[in-house]
């Protein structure tokens, strides 16, 4: 009884405070709120997290539990892509060599099938053969199969594969996951070795292609090859020293500006190119892109929920070792639509658009896990640069 007091004493100072500051707009939570882009997007997005983003054959594409497609000369009319005629769950999806490659799964367990389709145009979808369990034999009491797809900027192909005992006496408790890397080369996928290991208990963070090499991060090391089947690649991750990548795990791989980032669980960032890092934040650091509109670029790097429960914070923005909170920078426009959109989501994955639309906009999509403090946030925004400045985030 004595909490719910002062709670309501609480709220009825609140109250009077808010009544007797209504007349100043210019005070800073009203202000604010003039400001504020009330949100309507399409429901396929709202509540639900959206994974990626990217551009293929005169339209854009979005990764939910299925994908999602619109035109680009329209910002409305997402619909969900038919790969298959029954109901399916989407792995990943990614655009390699004039291709888009969707993993899908089919059917339920114990008969459940993850396959991956391609399409040339986006309509038409063919199962790749052999895809339905890579070529690596197992035990028959083992679940193997593929659970996440990765291209790289100049058309490479890979697949993650993930093998465990499912225990079928105790469901609840399977045996020790094994995580491996395909490298497709044409026709089939060729598993990859590297020189410590080529199996590991901790997922593959992805694979990215500089002006002249390829990077891996797999085992929370990072590799570094001129070849595409990394059979030259060397374990660099010694090499970033000071302050050192070795014994942090590795939260993202990322390609912007044409070079290679490394992020990592406890906030730290890392630029391939000098094999430099600091640390940006507490929080785990995901995705890391540039955009317009400085010569150099802008970088704006992803955070993510912590194990320990302290909430993700969007995105920050900046060059790099300046980046500062999204809410203070250029491309949500203004603070009061990024608290009423990004604000505490994790962010999965951003695209920009280098190429502008017949207006002479380019726009950049940012995919997030919703925020859980309100029905009205969506898994994917838009941010439109029209040459000079942002629109502000809006819901897709």
């Amino acid at each position: 009884m004595r909490t719910t007091r002062l709670a309501r004493f609480a709220l009825s100072m609140a109250l009077a405070s808010l009544l007797a500051l209504s007349c100043n707009n210019s005070y800073g939570v009203f202000s604010s709120v003039q400001q504020e882009k009330k949100q309507k997007g399409t429901s396929v997005f709202q509540e639900t997290p959206v994974y990626s983003a990217f551009k293929f054959n005169g339209s854009y594409y979005a990764a939910t539990a299925t994908l999602n497609a619109r035109s680009i000369a329209s910002s409305s009319g997402w619909s969900k892509v038919n790969i298959v005629s029954s109901t399916y769950y989407l792995a990943g999806a990614v655009v390699a060599g004039g291709k888009i490659y969707a993993l899908i799964q089919t059917g339920t367990e114990p008969n459940m099938v993850t396959s991956v389709y391609y399409s040339t145009d986006g309509g038409s979808w063919t199962a790749l053969p052999g895809t339905a369990l890579p070529a690596q034999a197992y035990s028959t009491s083992y679940i193997s199969t593929f659970d996440a797809l990765f291209a790289t900027s100049d058309g490479e192909l890979y697949a993650e594969n993930h093998s465990y005992d499912p225990n079928k006496s105790d469901p609840n408790n399977p045996g020790a996951s094994t995580y491996t890397l395909y490298h497709f080369n044409g026709t089939s996928f060729d598993l990859l070795s590297f020189a410590s290991s080529s199996a590991s208990s901790l997922a593959f963070r992805g694979v990215v292609k500089d002006a002249t090499n390829y990077w891996f991060n797999f085992n929370n090391e990072i590799f570094r090859g001129s070849l595409p089947d990394a059979s030259n690649a060397t374990d660099v991750t010694a090499s970033f020293a000071s302050p050192a990548l070795s014994g942090k795990t590795i939260w993202g791989l990322s390609l912007a500006n044409g070079k290679a980032y490394i992020t990592t669980y406890d906030g730290y960032i890392f630029q391939g190119s000098d094999f430099t890092g600091y640390q940006q934040s507490s929080l785990p650091l995901t995705q890391v892109a540039q955009v317009p509109p400085i010569a150099s670029g802008i970088l704006l790097v992803g955070t993510d929920y912590a194990i320990s429960g302290s909430l993700a914070v969007g995105y920050y923005e900046g060059a790099y070792q300046s980046m500062v909170g999204g809410a203070s920078g250029a491309v949500d426009n203004n603070s009061a639509i990024y608290n009423t959109t990004v604000y505490n989501s994790p962010v999965h994955a951003f695209f920009y658009d280098p190429v502008a639309d017949a207006s002479g906009n380019n726009t950049l999509f940012i995919c997030v896990s919703p925020s859980l403090l309100s029905t009205a946030f969506y898994g994917l925004y838009s941010s439109v640069w029209n040459g000079s400045s942002w629109s502000g985030w809006s819901a897709e």
